[in-house]
């Protein structure tokens, strides 16, 4: 319900009370009970239809966010291989650099031969 009609049923119900005829008071404070009850009804009418619709969207939105995924399942996979060709590249770019230093430290002869023992040529 909303404000207005919380208030407006308060003042309904306040007018039912003050009739001074017990029994007149009697049959409008049933009226305006049945007319609370009604609202209440709609109200939580109302609240299903706002859950059943919050789910259709969810499964809806389910559907495309599923959907996306396996659109974008194929770029993963490519950024996963290119992410280890890069890790490798970085590697390589290592032992050049281990080569050259040892390289420059004990000559490039035996650079070559401890990379060999090493395993890294």
């Amino acid at each position: 319900m909303t404000k207005k009609q919380i208030e407006d049923w308060k003042r309904e119900r306040d007018i039912a009370r003050e009739i001074s005829d017990p029994k007149e008071r009697e049959i409008a404070l049933g009226k305006v009970y049945d007319h609370r009850d009604d609202m209440m009804m709609e109200c939580i009418q109302h609240q299903a239809d706002r859950v059943k619709t919050s789910l259709e969207n969810d499964k809806r939105l389910e559907g495309e966010i599923n959907g996306i995924k396996t659109a974008l399942a194929p770029c993963v996979e490519s950024d996963k291989e290119w992410r280890e060709k890069k890790l490798m590249a970085r590697g390589a770019k290592w032992a050049i650099g281990v080569v050259i230093g040892l390289s420059t430290v004990v000559g490039p002869v035996v650079a070559i031969k401890i990379c060999k023992m090493v395993g890294t040529l």
